[in-house]
């Protein structure tokens, strides 16, 4: 009876929490263990490196109820779990725009202030891999199409 539940797909989204910053001694029942008091813990899954068979120091909890989820967040976010201060955080941020400025960046402020702003950014660097395909102009070509 799986099949149609496309429409709950986004509400699974908000009951998924990352926990990162996990102790290698935590395992998917630590995991369930230290959630399950905020709810009914409906998966709890520590990622696990399959070469070496230890926690890659990091797992997700699905909760069955949204609300219990934002309370183990607000808890949990920053508490120590078997001696390591862990993260944790909905798995997904839906409706979130990246987080901008935060340095690194620079990009597109610098079409400002050049005589065409149709450039190719990436022609202009040297490494357009798009080609003629591409939607913006190479070069500052006369001609106009």
């Amino acid at each position: 009876a799986m099949g149609d539940r496309g429409e709950e797909r986004d509400v699974d989204e908000r009951r998924k929490l990352f926990i990162g910053g996990l102790s290698w001694d935590t395992d998917d029942q630590g995991l369930q263990h230290a959630f399950d008091k905020f709810g009914r813990v409906t998966e709890a899954r520590v990622i696990m490196n399959r070469e070496t068979g230890r926690s890659r120091g990091f797992g997700f909890v699905t909760f069955e109820v949204e609300r219990d989820a934002e309370d183990a967040v607000k808890a949990m976010n920053n508490q120590e779990l078997d001696g390591r201060t862990v993260r944790v955080d909905f798995a997904t941020k839906r409706g979130d725009p990246p987080a901008r400025g935060d340095g690194g960046g620079g990009g597109y402020g610098d079409r400002r202030g050049r005589g065409n702003p149709n450039i190719c950014y990436d022609w202009e660097k040297g490494n357009c891999s798009r080609g003629s395909a591409c939607r913006f102009e190479h070069g500052d070509g006369g001609g106009g199409g």
